[in-house]
């Protein structure tokens, strides 16, 4: 599952987000939504094509 490999990577992002919005709950919440929106993206982009599929997912299992 994407998702699943895709972890070390959004809370990378989370935490340079949050690091740079700290006293901001709202700007949180907002990071937290475009975490999940560039997954889903990721997501739709890797089941689109299942060649690069296999070889993304390859990928993220290397980065993970």
């Amino acid at each position: 599952m994407v998702l699943a490999t895709d972890r070390g990577w959004t809370s990378g992002l989370w935490q340079w987000f949050r690091a740079k919005n700290r006293d901001s709950v709202t700007n949180a919440s907002h990071g937290m939504v475009y975490c999940m929106k560039l997954s889903f993206s990721y997501w739709f982009l890797l089941t689109s094509d299942y060649k690069k599929h296999k070889r993304m997912k390859k990928y993220f299992n290397h980065l993970v």
